[in-house]
């Protein structure tokens, strides 16, 4: 497991999204898009919502079974209003709070723990995009600004 900390601010989400990149590559993992994309959403996450944004800190841990799975774990100083993030069951109208979580639920098989720690489990080679059709037209204009299409 190769672990770093960062600063919570909203300048980390796309340092961990490159830490998270170099380390699942040195793997030789092919799902590095996805990963990334995942990570940037929960340290984002963490930095709008976690008491990590008042000069607190954001860990990010990568680590994987070659040939089978990555996991990404994400921990901060606790929620801000002292609640566990909830996953939203839908997707949430655009604007609204909880897009990115859901957005990562349906890309990985994703854990909300204790306050302040999440992780994420995606397969080692295809990314893990649900059919946007599914989800609705939001969903597809989402994973098509993210640069993913849906699997087939």
């Amino acid at each position: 497991m190769t672990t770093k900390v960062f600063p919570g601010i909203p300048e980390s989400a796309s340092d961990a999204r490159h830490f998270t990149g170099e380390v699942l590559a040195s793997m030789g993992c092919a799902n590095i898009d996805a990963a990334q994309m995942i990570v940037s959403e929960l340290v984002t996450n963490s930095v709008r919502h976690s008491l990590s944004a008042r000069d607190g800190w954001i860990g990010v841990s990568v680590t994987a079974q070659a040939g089978d799975h990555a996991v990404i774990i994400v921990a901060d100083d606790g929620p801000a209003d002292g609640k566990a993030p909830a996953v939203p069951a839908e997707c949430p109208p655009l604007g609204e709070s909880g897009m990115g979580l859901w957005i990562v639920s349906r890309m990985s098989e994703f854990t909300v723990g204790a306050p302040g720690l999440c992780w994420a489990r995606l397969p080692w080679t295809a990314p893990v995009v649900p059919d946007p059709a599914l989800a609705g037209d939001l969903a597809g204009d989402v994973f098509a600004i993210a640069g993913l299409g849906a699997t087939s």
